[in-house]
Protein backbone atom coordinates (compact mmCIF):
# COMPACT_ATOMS: atom_id res chain seq x y z
CA UNK A 1 0.00 0.00 0.00
CA UNK A 2 1.46 3.30 -1.40
CA UNK A 3 0.15 7.15 -0.89
CA UNK A 4 1.20 9.44 -3.69
CA UNK A 5 0.85 13.08 -3.16
CA UNK A 6 3.00 14.40 -6.20
CA UNK A 7 2.41 14.62 -9.56
CA UNK A 8 0.01 12.74 -12.44
CA UNK A 9 3.61 11.26 -14.01
CA UNK A 10 4.22 10.50 -10.36
CA UNK A 11 0.76 8.60 -10.09
CA UNK A 12 1.31 6.59 -13.15
CA UNK A 13 4.72 5.52 -11.97
CA UNK A 14 3.53 3.81 -9.77
CA UNK A 15 0.95 2.32 -11.50
CA UNK A 16 3.16 0.59 -13.73
CA UNK A 17 6.11 -0.24 -10.95
CA UNK A 18 3.34 -2.33 -8.89
CA UNK A 19 1.76 -5.29 -10.47
CA UNK A 20 -0.46 -5.32 -7.04
CA UNK A 21 -1.13 -2.62 -4.63
CA UNK A 22 -3.23 0.12 -2.93
CA UNK A 23 -2.29 3.56 -4.25
CA UNK A 24 -4.08 6.25 -1.99
CA UNK A 25 -4.43 9.51 -3.17
CA UNK A 26 -4.10 12.82 -1.11
CA UNK A 27 -6.63 15.55 -1.62
CA UNK A 28 -5.40 18.24 -4.73
CA UNK A 29 -5.41 17.19 -8.87
CA UNK A 30 -3.25 14.85 -9.96
CA UNK A 31 -2.01 15.67 -13.94
CA UNK A 32 0.43 13.91 -16.71
CA UNK A 33 2.52 16.05 -18.81
CA UNK A 34 1.10 13.63 -21.97
CA UNK A 35 -1.06 10.96 -22.51
CA UNK A 36 -4.01 9.35 -20.50
CA UNK A 37 -3.59 7.64 -17.56
CA UNK A 38 -3.54 3.70 -17.88
CA UNK A 39 -4.27 0.94 -15.84
CA UNK A 40 -3.11 -2.37 -16.70
CA UNK A 41 -2.22 -4.14 -13.28
CA UNK A 42 -4.08 -5.31 -10.45
CA UNK A 43 -4.24 -1.76 -8.64
CA UNK A 44 -6.52 -0.80 -6.15
CA UNK A 45 -6.60 3.14 -6.65
CA UNK A 46 -7.94 4.79 -3.74
CA UNK A 47 -9.21 8.62 -3.53
CA UNK A 48 -10.68 10.25 -0.35
CA UNK A 49 -13.55 8.29 0.82
CA UNK A 50 -15.39 11.24 2.60
CA UNK A 51 -14.68 13.27 -0.05
CA UNK A 52 -15.07 11.80 -3.19
CA UNK A 53 -14.23 14.99 -4.96
CA UNK A 54 -11.01 15.61 -3.17
CA UNK A 55 -8.56 14.01 -5.44
CA UNK A 56 -9.24 14.73 -9.22
CA UNK A 57 -7.42 12.90 -12.20
CA UNK A 58 -7.18 15.16 -15.59
CA UNK A 59 -5.48 15.46 -18.59
CA UNK A 60 -3.08 18.10 -19.52
CA UNK A 61 -3.84 21.27 -21.74
CA UNK A 62 -1.84 20.47 -24.55
CA UNK A 63 -3.81 16.87 -24.86
CA UNK A 64 -7.13 19.08 -24.16
CA UNK A 65 -8.26 18.73 -28.02
CA UNK A 66 -6.94 14.97 -28.83
CA UNK A 67 -9.78 13.37 -27.99
CA UNK A 68 -8.26 10.81 -25.77
CA UNK A 69 -9.67 9.50 -22.10
CA UNK A 70 -8.43 10.59 -18.90
CA UNK A 71 -7.89 7.21 -17.36
CA UNK A 72 -7.90 3.36 -18.93
CA UNK A 73 -8.85 0.43 -16.85
CA UNK A 74 -7.81 -2.73 -18.49
CA UNK A 75 -7.40 -5.18 -15.37
CA UNK A 76 -10.15 -7.84 -14.16
CA UNK A 77 -8.75 -7.17 -10.23
CA UNK A 78 -7.87 -3.28 -10.59
CA UNK A 79 -10.35 -1.18 -8.35
CA UNK A 80 -10.90 2.80 -8.54
CA UNK A 81 -12.79 4.42 -5.36
CA UNK A 82 -13.68 7.97 -4.44
CA UNK A 83 -12.36 9.88 -7.18
CA UNK A 84 -13.21 12.30 -9.16
CA UNK A 85 -12.50 12.32 -13.08
CA UNK A 86 -12.83 15.81 -15.55
CA UNK A 87 -11.50 17.52 -18.48
CA UNK A 88 -12.85 20.55 -17.43
CA UNK A 89 -11.78 23.36 -15.14
CA UNK A 90 -7.81 24.24 -14.11
CA UNK A 91 -6.34 22.31 -16.68
CA UNK A 92 -8.66 21.53 -19.17
CA UNK A 93 -11.54 22.44 -21.09
CA UNK A 94 -11.20 19.81 -24.42
CA UNK A 95 -12.84 17.00 -25.85
CA UNK A 96 -11.85 13.75 -24.01
CA UNK A 97 -13.93 11.47 -22.32
CA UNK A 98 -13.06 10.56 -18.76
CA UNK A 99 -12.97 6.52 -18.26
CA UNK A 100 -12.74 3.45 -20.68
CA UNK A 101 -13.35 0.86 -18.98
CA UNK A 102 -12.48 -2.43 -20.33
CA UNK A 103 -12.36 -4.24 -17.29
CA UNK A 104 -12.53 -4.08 -13.42
CA UNK A 105 -14.51 -1.79 -11.30
CA UNK A 106 -15.23 2.15 -10.99
CA UNK A 107 -16.79 2.14 -7.55
CA UNK A 108 -17.79 5.99 -5.55
CA UNK A 109 -16.36 8.08 -8.49
CA UNK A 110 -17.57 11.52 -9.58
CA UNK A 111 -17.22 12.25 -13.23
CA UNK A 112 -18.15 15.23 -14.33
CA UNK A 113 -17.75 18.07 -17.47
CA UNK A 114 -16.02 15.92 -19.58
CA UNK A 115 -16.79 15.83 -23.64
CA UNK A 116 -16.07 13.95 -26.28
CA UNK A 117 -16.43 15.55 -29.98
CA UNK A 118 -13.92 14.69 -32.47
CA UNK A 119 -11.14 12.37 -33.09
CA UNK A 120 -11.19 8.70 -31.80
CA UNK A 121 -14.00 9.97 -29.65
CA UNK A 122 -16.14 9.91 -32.80
CA UNK A 123 -14.51 6.90 -34.73
CA UNK A 124 -14.95 4.44 -31.18
CA UNK A 125 -18.34 5.45 -31.59
CA UNK A 126 -19.76 6.08 -27.48
CA UNK A 127 -19.12 7.72 -24.36
CA UNK A 128 -19.14 11.14 -23.71
CA UNK A 129 -17.40 10.68 -20.04
CA UNK A 130 -18.03 6.57 -19.23
CA UNK A 131 -17.46 4.10 -21.86
CA UNK A 132 -17.15 0.64 -21.07
CA UNK A 133 -16.58 -2.57 -23.12
CA UNK A 134 -16.31 -4.03 -19.51
CA UNK A 135 -16.41 -4.37 -15.77
CA UNK A 136 -18.61 -2.21 -13.60
CA UNK A 137 -19.55 0.60 -12.58
CA UNK A 138 -21.37 1.33 -9.13
CA UNK A 139 -22.20 3.99 -6.81
CA UNK A 140 -21.12 6.71 -9.05
CA UNK A 141 -22.25 10.40 -10.34
CA UNK A 142 -21.43 11.18 -13.79
CA UNK A 143 -22.73 14.43 -14.77
CA UNK A 144 -22.77 17.60 -17.08
CA UNK A 145 -20.97 15.70 -19.56
CA UNK A 146 -21.55 15.72 -23.09
CA UNK A 147 -20.84 13.38 -26.67
CA UNK A 148 -21.54 15.84 -29.10
CA UNK A 149 -21.10 13.42 -32.17
CA UNK A 150 -22.25 10.44 -30.81
CA UNK A 151 -23.88 8.19 -28.23
CA UNK A 152 -23.90 8.20 -24.59
CA UNK A 153 -24.05 11.33 -23.13
CA UNK A 154 -23.34 10.01 -19.53
CA UNK A 155 -22.35 6.52 -19.55
CA UNK A 156 -22.16 3.88 -22.69
CA UNK A 157 -22.75 0.26 -22.17
CA UNK A 158 -21.51 -1.36 -25.00
CA UNK A 159 -20.67 -5.32 -24.15
CA UNK A 160 -22.60 -8.29 -22.75
CA UNK A 161 -20.45 -8.39 -19.42
CA UNK A 162 -20.90 -4.67 -18.42
CA UNK A 163 -23.23 -3.94 -15.39
CA UNK A 164 -23.90 -0.26 -14.19
CA UNK A 165 -25.69 -0.34 -10.87
CA UNK A 166 -26.63 2.52 -8.09
CA UNK A 167 -25.50 5.60 -10.46
CA UNK A 168 -26.61 9.07 -10.78
CA UNK A 169 -26.27 10.64 -14.06
CA UNK A 170 -27.67 14.22 -14.30
CA UNK A 171 -27.92 17.04 -17.17
CA UNK A 172 -25.66 14.59 -19.62
CA UNK A 173 -26.18 15.16 -23.38
CA UNK A 174 -25.89 13.25 -26.24
CA UNK A 175 -26.51 15.87 -29.18
CA UNK A 176 -25.99 17.76 -32.68
CA UNK A 177 -25.76 14.79 -35.23
CA UNK A 178 -28.10 12.26 -36.53
CA UNK A 179 -26.85 9.96 -34.74
CA UNK A 180 -26.65 10.73 -30.77
CA UNK A 181 -28.81 8.42 -28.96
CA UNK A 182 -29.18 7.65 -25.23
CA UNK A 183 -28.80 11.62 -23.65
CA UNK A 184 -27.76 9.83 -20.07
CA UNK A 185 -27.05 5.89 -20.66
CA UNK A 186 -26.66 4.45 -23.84
CA UNK A 187 -26.97 0.97 -22.82
CA UNK A 188 -26.51 -1.78 -26.29
CA UNK A 189 -26.09 -4.40 -24.13
CA UNK A 190 -25.26 -5.11 -20.47
CA UNK A 191 -27.28 -4.47 -17.49
CA UNK A 192 -28.21 -1.59 -16.02
CA UNK A 193 -30.38 -1.20 -12.62
CA UNK A 194 -31.09 0.72 -9.83
CA UNK A 195 -29.93 3.95 -11.20
CA UNK A 196 -31.46 7.61 -11.49
CA UNK A 197 -31.32 9.46 -14.49
CA UNK A 198 -32.53 13.38 -14.25
CA UNK A 199 -32.37 16.82 -16.79
CA UNK A 200 -30.52 14.58 -19.67
CA UNK A 201 -30.82 15.26 -23.68
CA UNK A 202 -30.26 13.62 -26.64
CA UNK A 203 -30.56 14.73 -30.29
CA UNK A 204 -32.31 11.64 -31.14
CA UNK A 205 -34.38 8.96 -28.59
CA UNK A 206 -33.43 7.79 -25.36
CA UNK A 207 -33.20 11.15 -24.07
CA UNK A 208 -32.18 9.39 -20.40
CA UNK A 209 -31.84 5.85 -21.66
CA UNK A 210 -31.62 3.90 -24.84
CA UNK A 211 -32.00 1.09 -25.21
CA UNK A 212 -30.39 -1.54 -27.32
CA UNK A 213 -29.80 -5.14 -26.40
CA UNK A 214 -29.21 -4.54 -22.63
CA UNK A 215 -31.64 -5.61 -19.33
CA UNK A 216 -32.72 -2.02 -17.32
CA UNK A 217 -34.36 -2.99 -13.98
CA UNK A 218 -35.44 -0.51 -11.77
CA UNK A 219 -34.66 2.23 -13.04
CA UNK A 220 -36.44 6.47 -12.44
CA UNK A 221 -36.09 8.39 -15.45
CA UNK A 222 -37.27 12.34 -15.15
CA UNK A 223 -37.57 15.35 -17.00
CA UNK A 224 -35.57 13.86 -20.00
CA UNK A 225 -35.73 16.00 -23.33
CA UNK A 226 -35.00 15.85 -27.11
CA UNK A 227 -33.28 18.73 -28.42
CA UNK A 228 -34.74 17.55 -32.06
CA UNK A 229 -36.25 14.57 -32.43
CA UNK A 230 -40.15 14.29 -32.93
CA UNK A 231 -40.58 11.26 -31.85
CA UNK A 232 -38.74 8.68 -29.09
CA UNK A 233 -38.61 8.84 -25.34
CA UNK A 234 -37.10 9.28 -22.08
CA UNK A 235 -36.79 5.19 -22.09
CA UNK A 236 -36.31 4.35 -25.73
CA UNK A 237 -36.23 0.74 -27.32
CA UNK A 238 -34.53 0.46 -30.41
CA UNK A 239 -32.45 -0.96 -32.92
CA UNK A 240 -29.13 1.25 -32.64
CA UNK A 241 -26.52 -1.08 -31.12
CA UNK A 242 -22.94 -1.50 -30.76
CA UNK A 243 -21.06 -3.47 -33.35
CA UNK A 244 -17.26 -3.13 -32.24
CA UNK A 245 -15.94 0.08 -34.13
CA UNK A 246 -19.33 1.78 -34.44
CA UNK A 247 -23.40 2.48 -33.78
CA UNK A 248 -26.09 1.09 -36.12
CA UNK A 249 -28.93 -0.79 -36.95
CA UNK A 250 -29.14 -4.39 -35.51
CA UNK A 251 -31.33 -6.82 -34.00
CA UNK A 252 -31.48 -5.75 -30.15
CA UNK A 253 -33.89 -7.14 -27.69
CA UNK A 254 -34.01 -5.03 -25.13
CA UNK A 255 -35.85 -5.38 -21.97
CA UNK A 256 -36.79 -2.60 -19.78
CA UNK A 257 -38.40 -3.92 -16.08
CA UNK A 258 -39.71 -2.20 -12.97
CA UNK A 259 -38.87 1.40 -14.44
CA UNK A 260 -40.54 4.60 -13.95
CA UNK A 261 -40.11 7.52 -16.59
CA UNK A 262 -42.20 10.68 -15.95
CA UNK A 263 -42.37 14.35 -17.70
CA UNK A 264 -39.89 13.66 -21.05
CA UNK A 265 -40.94 14.93 -24.10
CA UNK A 266 -39.83 15.45 -27.57
CA UNK A 267 -39.62 17.95 -30.01
CA UNK A 268 -43.27 17.23 -31.72
CA UNK A 269 -45.19 17.97 -28.16
CA UNK A 270 -45.99 14.39 -27.98
CA UNK A 271 -47.92 13.68 -24.74
CA UNK A 272 -46.51 9.94 -24.77
CA UNK A 273 -42.61 10.20 -24.72
CA UNK A 274 -42.04 8.47 -21.31
CA UNK A 275 -41.22 5.26 -22.71
CA UNK A 276 -41.42 4.53 -25.84
CA UNK A 277 -40.48 1.54 -28.23
CA UNK A 278 -39.49 1.84 -31.83
CA UNK A 279 -38.44 -1.66 -32.16
CA UNK A 280 -41.00 -4.81 -32.07
CA UNK A 281 -38.42 -7.27 -29.81
CA UNK A 282 -38.22 -4.80 -27.15
CA UNK A 283 -40.01 -5.82 -23.90
CA UNK A 284 -41.37 -3.73 -21.24
CA UNK A 285 -42.78 -4.62 -18.02
CA UNK A 286 -43.89 -3.75 -14.71
CA UNK A 287 -42.77 -0.11 -15.41
CA UNK A 288 -44.81 3.04 -14.78
CA UNK A 289 -44.99 6.17 -17.44
CA UNK A 290 -47.51 8.79 -16.11
CA UNK A 291 -49.10 8.87 -19.70
CA UNK A 292 -50.78 5.83 -20.79
CA UNK A 293 -48.10 4.11 -23.66
CA UNK A 294 -47.13 0.76 -21.71
CA UNK A 295 -49.42 -2.62 -22.27
CA UNK A 296 -51.13 -3.38 -19.13
CA UNK A 297 -50.80 -6.87 -19.85
CA UNK A 298 -47.23 -7.10 -18.68
CA UNK A 299 -47.79 -5.37 -15.47
CA UNK A 300 -47.35 -1.62 -16.93
CA UNK A 301 -49.22 1.39 -14.63
CA UNK A 302 -50.06 4.75 -15.64
CA UNK A 303 -50.37 6.52 -12.56
CA UNK A 304 -48.44 9.39 -11.12
CA UNK A 305 -45.72 7.57 -9.07
CA UNK A 306 -46.06 10.83 -6.24
CA UNK A 307 -42.14 11.42 -5.84
CA UNK A 308 -40.71 13.16 -3.25
CA UNK A 309 -37.89 15.76 -3.53
CA UNK A 310 -35.18 13.32 -3.70
CA UNK A 311 -37.66 11.26 -6.47
CA UNK A 312 -38.40 8.50 -4.06
CA UNK A 313 -41.93 7.18 -3.82
CA UNK A 314 -43.82 8.58 -0.85
CA UNK A 315 -46.99 7.32 -1.57
CA UNK A 316 -49.23 4.64 -2.02
CA UNK A 317 -49.37 4.51 -5.92
CA UNK A 318 -49.16 0.97 -7.92
CA UNK A 319 -45.15 1.76 -8.34
CA UNK A 320 -45.30 0.79 -4.40
CA UNK A 321 -44.87 -3.12 -4.25
CA UNK A 322 -45.57 -2.94 -7.94
CA UNK A 323 -42.15 -4.45 -9.43
CA UNK A 324 -41.16 -7.77 -10.65
CA UNK A 325 -39.02 -9.89 -7.99
CA UNK A 326 -35.32 -10.27 -9.70
CA UNK A 327 -32.60 -12.03 -8.95
CA UNK A 328 -30.13 -9.80 -7.85
CA UNK A 329 -32.59 -7.85 -5.39
CA UNK A 330 -31.62 -10.26 -2.29
CA UNK A 331 -27.65 -8.73 -2.58
CA UNK A 332 -28.31 -5.22 -4.53
CA UNK A 333 -29.78 -2.85 -2.28
CA UNK A 334 -31.53 0.70 -3.95
CA UNK A 335 -29.77 3.79 -4.89
CA UNK A 336 -30.37 4.97 -1.23
CA UNK A 337 -28.76 1.61 0.25
CA UNK A 338 -31.87 0.40 1.47
CA UNK A 339 -32.79 -3.69 1.15
CA UNK A 340 -34.42 -3.90 -1.83
CA UNK A 341 -37.81 -5.78 -1.41
CA UNK A 342 -39.96 -4.23 2.11
CA UNK A 343 -42.92 -5.10 1.19
CA UNK A 344 -45.25 -8.15 -0.80
CA UNK A 345 -42.94 -7.50 -3.93
CA UNK A 346 -40.51 -4.55 -5.07
CA UNK A 347 -40.99 -1.41 -5.81
CA UNK A 348 -40.39 0.32 -9.09
CA UNK A 349 -37.81 2.80 -9.98
CA UNK A 350 -34.23 3.09 -8.23
CA UNK A 351 -35.71 3.27 -4.61
CA UNK A 352 -37.26 1.15 -2.31
CA UNK A 353 -40.11 2.86 0.07
CA UNK A 354 -38.79 1.60 3.44
CA UNK A 355 -41.61 -0.26 5.54
CA UNK A 356 -43.06 1.93 8.04
CA UNK A 357 -41.68 1.70 11.58
CA UNK A 358 -45.51 2.69 12.94
CA UNK A 359 -48.44 1.06 12.25
CA UNK A 360 -50.50 3.07 9.32
CA UNK A 361 -53.90 2.55 7.69
CA UNK A 362 -56.39 3.58 5.04
CA UNK A 363 -59.29 2.44 3.88
CA UNK A 364 -58.36 0.64 0.84
CA UNK A 365 -61.69 -0.71 -0.99
CA UNK A 366 -65.54 0.82 -1.07
CA UNK A 367 -67.65 -1.93 -2.89
CA UNK A 368 -71.40 -1.70 -3.31
CA UNK A 369 -72.54 -5.32 -2.97
CA UNK A 370 -76.30 -5.37 -3.16
CA UNK A 371 -78.48 -2.40 -3.44
CA UNK A 372 -77.47 1.13 -3.97
CA UNK A 373 -80.62 2.98 -4.73
CA UNK A 374 -82.39 3.50 -1.38
CA UNK A 375 -80.63 0.85 0.87
CA UNK A 376 -77.12 -0.77 0.29
CA UNK A 377 -75.27 -3.32 1.60
CA UNK A 378 -71.45 -2.42 1.15
CA UNK A 379 -67.93 -4.47 1.88
CA UNK A 380 -65.35 -2.36 3.36
CA UNK A 381 -61.49 -3.24 2.69
CA UNK A 382 -58.81 -1.90 5.56
CA UNK A 383 -55.29 -1.24 3.69
CA UNK A 384 -52.53 -1.90 6.97
CA UNK A 385 -48.46 -0.79 6.59
CA UNK A 386 -46.77 -2.12 9.51
CA UNK A 387 -46.85 -5.34 11.80
CA UNK A 388 -51.16 -5.16 12.45
CA UNK A 389 -50.97 -8.76 14.07
CA UNK A 390 -53.78 -9.18 16.57
CA UNK A 391 -54.82 -5.12 15.97
CA UNK A 392 -58.48 -3.91 15.97
CA UNK A 393 -59.96 -2.50 13.58
CA UNK A 394 -63.07 0.08 14.73
CA UNK A 395 -65.60 1.16 12.09
CA UNK A 396 -68.15 4.00 11.82
CA UNK A 397 -70.78 5.04 9.34
CA UNK A 398 -72.69 8.23 9.51
CA UNK A 399 -74.81 10.52 8.13
CA UNK A 400 -74.34 14.37 7.25
CA UNK A 401 -75.83 14.92 11.09
CA UNK A 402 -73.23 13.13 12.55
CA UNK A 403 -75.32 10.52 13.51
CA UNK A 404 -74.17 6.59 13.84
CA UNK A 405 -76.10 4.65 11.40
CA UNK A 406 -73.24 2.18 11.68
CA UNK A 407 -70.39 0.74 13.81
CA UNK A 408 -68.53 -2.50 13.90
CA UNK A 409 -64.76 -3.55 15.67
CA UNK A 410 -62.88 -6.58 16.25
CA UNK A 411 -59.47 -8.03 15.50
CA UNK A 412 -61.31 -9.84 12.73
CA UNK A 413 -62.34 -6.79 10.81
CA UNK A 414 -60.15 -6.24 8.37
CA UNK A 415 -62.55 -6.58 6.05
CA UNK A 416 -66.85 -6.05 6.77
CA UNK A 417 -70.13 -5.90 5.45
CA UNK A 418 -71.94 -2.90 6.32
CA UNK A 419 -76.01 -2.55 5.87
CA UNK A 420 -77.12 0.72 4.94
CA UNK A 421 -81.17 1.19 5.55
CA UNK A 422 -81.75 4.85 4.24
CA UNK A 423 -80.55 7.19 0.62
CA UNK A 424 -78.38 10.03 1.73
CA UNK A 425 -74.75 11.13 1.44
CA UNK A 426 -72.93 9.16 4.49
CA UNK A 427 -68.80 9.28 5.92
CA UNK A 428 -66.82 5.79 6.79
CA UNK A 429 -64.29 5.87 9.28
CA UNK A 430 -61.56 3.58 10.19
CA UNK A 431 -58.89 3.26 13.07
CA UNK A 432 -56.71 0.53 13.51
CA UNK A 433 -55.40 0.05 17.39
CA UNK A 434 -52.67 -2.48 18.69
CA UNK A 435 -52.40 -3.16 22.04
CA UNK A 436 -50.99 0.39 24.18
CA UNK A 437 -49.68 1.64 20.91
CA UNK A 438 -50.77 4.99 19.22
CA UNK A 439 -54.14 4.47 17.00
CA UNK A 440 -53.53 4.66 13.60
CA UNK A 441 -56.48 6.82 11.88
CA UNK A 442 -57.22 6.58 7.97
CA UNK A 443 -58.58 9.39 5.95
CA UNK A 444 -62.47 9.43 6.11
CA UNK A 445 -63.86 8.31 2.49
CA UNK A 446 -67.73 9.48 1.38
CA UNK A 447 -69.90 7.38 0.30
CA UNK A 448 -73.74 8.19 -1.28
CA UNK A 449 -76.71 5.94 -1.94
CA UNK A 450 -79.20 7.54 -4.42
CA UNK A 451 -83.32 7.76 -3.73
CA UNK A 452 -85.52 6.27 -5.80
CA UNK A 453 -87.71 8.86 -5.66
CA UNK A 454 -86.89 12.66 -5.39
CA UNK A 455 -89.26 15.59 -4.36
CA UNK A 456 -88.78 18.78 -6.18
CA UNK A 457 -89.65 22.02 -4.16
CA UNK A 458 -91.23 24.96 -6.47
CA UNK A 459 -87.73 26.22 -7.51
CA UNK A 460 -86.73 22.77 -8.55
CA UNK A 461 -84.20 22.67 -5.85
CA UNK A 462 -83.33 18.85 -4.87
CA UNK A 463 -81.36 19.98 -2.24
CA UNK A 464 -82.36 19.13 1.45
CA UNK A 465 -84.92 19.52 2.97
CA UNK A 466 -87.01 18.37 0.18
CA UNK A 467 -90.32 19.76 -0.17
CA UNK A 468 -93.54 17.79 0.77
CA UNK A 469 -95.02 15.47 -2.14
CA UNK A 470 -98.68 17.87 -1.48
CA UNK A 471 -96.82 21.37 -2.19
CA UNK A 472 -94.82 19.45 -5.15
CA UNK A 473 -98.17 18.45 -6.23
CA UNK A 474 -99.68 22.11 -5.84
CA UNK A 475 -96.81 23.83 -7.61
CA UNK A 476 -97.09 21.31 -10.71
CA UNK A 477 -100.33 21.50 -10.91
CA UNK A 478 -100.45 25.51 -10.74
CA UNK A 479 -97.32 25.81 -13.55
CA UNK A 480 -99.21 23.52 -15.30
CA UNK A 481 -102.41 25.72 -15.37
Amino acid sequence: EVTVDTTGDDLQAAFDAYPCAKINLATGDYTRSSGCFTIQNAIWLAGVESNPGAAKLRISTSDAAKAIYVLVVSNDLAKVSNVLVSNKGSTANGSNGAIWLWKGLVDGCVVTNCSCATGSGTRLGAGGSLRMEGGTVRNTLVTHCTHNRYCGGGISVLTADCLVENCRVHKCNAGGYANTFGGGIFASAGRVRNCLVTDCTAYQDGFGIYVGNATVENCTVVNCKSSNAATGGGIGLGSKVYSGTSVGDGRPHGEVRNCIAVGCTNTSGSDDSDIVISYAAGLVENSDSVLPVLDPDKGNVSVDPAFDTDYSLKDRTLCVDGGQLLGWMGWTPDLAGNARVQGPAPDMGCFERAASTKLECWIDKVETLDGGIDTATVRLTAGVEGDATGADYSWTVTDQSGTVLAATNGTDCAVVGVSLDRAGDFTIALIVKKGQGEPAIASPVAYSIKASVVYLNAEGSDVQPYATRESHIRSTMRWRS
